[in-house]
């Protein structure tokens, strides 16, 4: 189906398509009651004050002061207790996909069962950005899945938002080196290891 005004068009999903995603919503909604009982949060994005996307992060200005050249989880208080975490711990943030490690911010704002993670962060092998490649942030897109069976059936896009993860205080040290925050031993089949894009 294509909505089209004047010069204009664009593709929808078809009427069927809705319907028949809306006759879930009632599975649907049970089975987030019951990924809530069994402890796992939903993650979404969030943007630091100072950076947007990832353009500002090759800047000095705009990465500098405590803890600047980094992301952090954030989350609600009433889950950091549960989960053992306390402001400035590190949590290991574990997806479908992969894990990642970074430092934890408490936020009083939060949904409890949400946790949120600003993205554009992850240039630590980035050639030519020399300020951005000194950040230590973590690439929330890691813990996004791929394929046919990752895209929202209704309208095909990426789940890039709203992510079942499990948090948990850090197995180990964290690699501030690496994209993913954790140190080489702990990637499972190169998880945190950098893309190279063909020419």
């Amino acid at each position: 189906m294509a909505a089209s005004s004047p010069g204009t068009s664009a593709c929808t999903s078809p009427p069927e398509r809705l319907l028949d995603r809306s006759d879930r919503l009632e599975a649907d909604f049970a089975a987030e009651q019951q990924r809530v009982a069994d402890g796992t949060l939903k993650l979404i994005t969030k943007r630091r004050t100072k950076t947007h996307n990832s353009w500002t992060h090759n800047h000095e200005g705009m990465v500098s002061g405590p803890d600047g050249d980094t992301n952090h989880l954030y989350v609600h208080p009433d889950d950091a207790a549960r989960l053992g975490l306390a402001e400035g711990d590190v949590a290991d943030v574990t997806s479908a996909t992969a894990t990642v490690r970074l430092p934890v911010r408490l936020l009083d704002d939060l949904l409890p069962g949400c946790v949120a993670l600003p993205h554009g962060w992850g240039h630590q092998h980035a050639t030519g950005l020399s300020v951005a490649s000194r950040t230590r942030g973590v690439n929330v897109n890691l813990l996004a899945a791929d394929g046919p069976d990752a895209v929202d059936p209704a309208s095909g896009m990426a789940h890039l938002t709203g992510i079942p993860v499990t948090v948990a205080p850090a197995a180990g040290p964290r690699d501030t080196t690496d994209w993913s925050g954790l140190p080489a031993e702990e990637r499972a089949g190169g998880a945190g290891d950098p893309v190279t894009l063909g020419t």
